[in-house]
């Protein structure tokens, strides 16, 4: 006989395993490695890899149907970090939602590619946990619920802050602090206020906290950013819990990253690691949303067109965002200036060029980001020198929050005159 054990929630919800044969078996309450669980009697003649329906009901709750692979612990098993467990789905945490608060009208593919955030800055939250706080989005799963309330009021306020952003970041934390850069003194999200951090418990798997926040974020009128530790040890696990753990209902609302600008440049051989992320990321959900953002005056992978062609090395990627110096470009700087107008003008179509850009500097650059196999791509002008510029703003000093609103949206204003529809 052998054993399969799946972690609910609610843990008293009703569950039933049917596998294709056409066996039917009830959950039962159980316990595995300490943790609540229902689990189900396999037959000792119960096919490996034979496929499977999971039903989880509740009063109150969204239905969750799930399709998978059932695998039985018997010679090709492929969960060797696990040699105690007799079988294993795809996913073994599922959670149900509310059902009065989760969306029955899912958004487009495209509708979750038009991203505009305020990830640069430029919105104060005023916390009962921390005060006033120069507010950055990748905080947020380090937030307590009460800031995190405050927080998406805030940034539906487009009377106040010029636009409603459509998207909030879920960065999932994997055991190191939020922010721990060389220059903390000033940086509002120090390790002190916020340390180190860990729900892959110890890389193993994500619980239903990451799933409880993407249910959160959608409830309250977002869509889902989900970036993760961009170290690629790290972020190519981290990739594979996050596709495992996301139910059917949550990834039309997701657009998920390896990290951010330090992913390229950054791994190497970036013409293999990148590529293998998305193929992993599909190799479990198939229709997931995929972004990659890379650093000033690099486009992936540097290929030019070829590399977004159905069947080149960035086909499995939907958007691409991208880091800047601070616009306008430095006119005495040409590397600055070239990081900004040659770069834009293979990101955007239609580009329109800077008026200080010379007439025969790069008349007709060549367009990169045509349609994916899975429908158009989209650029995202997500972050200059802010928001490192803005996390060391003094929050509490309305001349130091002005001014750098100020600078905020002056790039805003560029990127938008330059023909970026989508801005962060």
């Amino acid at each position: 006989m052998f054993k399969l054990c799946i972690f609910q929630n609610p843990i008293d919800s009703k569950c039933v395993l049917t596998l294709d044969n056409g066996t039917i078996i009830n959950g039962i309450p159980d316990t595995y490695q300490n943790r609540a669980c229902q689990s189900f009697p396999l037959p000792d003649n119960t096919p490996q890899g034979n496929g499977c329906s999971l039903s989880i009901t509740h009063v109150g709750k969204v239905l969750l149907l799930q399709r998978s692979i059932l695998y039985i612990n018997k010679p090709g098993f492929p969960y060797p970090w696990a040699p105690t467990q007799t079988a294993a789905l795809a996913a073994d945490d599922f959670y149900l939602q509310n059902s009065s608060n989760f969306p029955d009208n899912p958004p487009t593919r495209l509708e979750v590619l038009q991203v505009n955030t305020h990830f640069r800055g430029g919105i104060i939250v005023n916390s009962p946990d921390y005060g006033m706080m120069p507010w950055w989005d990748s905080a947020l799963a380090w937030c307590p619920e009460s800031t995190r309330t405050r927080v998406y009021i805030e940034c539906h306020d487009s009377a106040r802050n010029r636009f409603a952003d459509t998207h909030k970041i879920l960065n999932i934390p994997s055991g190191q602090p939020l922010y721990n850069s060389g220059n903390n003194s000033s940086n509002y999200y120090n390790p002190s206020r916020f340390p180190a951090l860990d729900w892959t418990n110890g890389m193993s798997h994500l619980d239903s906290r990451f799933t409880d926040l993407v249910d959160e974020i959608v409830g309250n009128g977002y869509k889902v950013i989900i970036t993760m530790n961009e170290e690629y040890a790290y972020s190519i696990q981290i990739i594979r819990m996050v596709m495992e753990v996301l139910q059917p209902r949550q990834v039309p609302w997701c657009l998920t990253m390896p990290g951010y600008d330090g992913v390229f440049y950054g791994w190497e051989p970036s013409t293999t690691l990148i590529p293998g992320w998305a193929t992993a990321a599909r190799s479990i959900k198939p229709n997931c949303i995929l972004g990659i953002e890379f650093n000033p005056g690099h486009i992936p992978l540097g290929g030019g067109p070829a590399d977004y062609a159905i069947g080149g090395i960035m086909d499995g990627f939907d958007c691409i965002l991208g880091e800047f110096p601070t616009v306008p470009p430095d006119l005495t700087n040409r590397d600055e200036c070239d990081n900004v107008w040659q770069i834009l003008g293979r990101c955007v179509k239609p580009y329109h060029r800077d008026p200080n850009q010379p007439a025969d500097d790069d008349p007709n650059p060549p367009f990169y980001l045509t349609p994916s196999p899975r429908g158009p791509r989209t650029f995202v002008a997500l972050e200059t020198w802010n928001p490192y510029n803005w996390v060391r703003i003094n929050p509490n000093d309305i001349n130091q929050v002005m001014a750098a609103q100020a600078q905020i949206y002056s790039e805003r204003d560029y990127f938008a005159a330059r023909g970026c529809l989508y801005i962060g």
